[in-house]
């Protein structure tokens, strides 16, 4: 059985593979257009990803948002965690301004949040 993970980042891919020979979790080709990330919760996120991929494959898929919840920083980058440092940002980037922004904090509990939208 095949079901495809809706999104355009391997990584996240990679994480979702399954231990079973009989069930594959292909990422979906990025040749499918990513689509925009505008909403204010990794549930929205993770529904329109859902829909937009939805549209290009035959099947079964799953979508997931994820990001990073700062309590320090009142809950950012959350859903802008791949985009804190612009819109292109790179991991590196995105880490460099979340360690600038937490300079001198003492308490830096964060936790990794994500949403299925099921």
């Amino acid at each position: 059985m095949t079901v495809y993970c809706a999104t355009g980042n391997p990584a996240n891919c990679a994480s979702f593979s399954s231990p079973r020979p009989d069930f594959d979790v292909p990422e979906i080709a990025c040749a499918v257009p990513a689509p925009e990330e505008a909403g204010d919760t990794f549930e929205v996120n993770a529904a329109e990803k859902a829909i937009a991929y939805g549209q290009h494959i035959e099947g079964y898929l799953f979508a997931d948002d994820s990001g990073l919840e700062v309590d320090a920083l009142g809950g950012e980058p959350g859903v802008r965690s791949a985009r804190f440092a612009g819109e292109h940002a790179t991991d590196e980037a995105n880490n460099a301004l979340l360690l600038y922004r937490l300079r001198g904090v003492e308490n830096r509990t964060a936790r990794l949040s994500a949403s299925l939208p099921w």
